[in-house]
């Protein structure tokens, strides 16, 4: 995949997120199914979706769990209340 294939997955990982509830872990091998995709596709986007830009308010993770020698990864989607935007007075 490009640089831009893996942006525009990651949209579409996002939205589809959001319509989830908060927190909602989301394997990588369902999300790779429905994004029609591999499994590396999406860790990838999950990790382009894991660098918070300032302003944004959601907060995107990606987590790896190993139980009897084999691993499987989850994305999953928080909304955050941050105050980080620049002091304009």
């Amino acid at each position: 995949m490009t640089t831009h294939d893996v942006e525009d997955l990651a949209r579409r990982i996002a939205a589809e997120l959001t319509t989830m509830q908060p927190g909602t872990p989301v394997s990588v091998t369902s999300l790779s199914a429905q994004m029609r995709c591999s499994t590396d596709d999406v860790l990838a986007a999950g990790a382009l979706l894991e660098h918070r830009n300032q302003g944004d308010d959601q907060l995107f993770t990606v987590v790896r769990r190993s139980e009897g020698g084999a691993e499987e990864s989850f994305v999953s989607r928080v909304p955050v209340a941050l105050n980080d935007e620049p002091d304009t007075r």
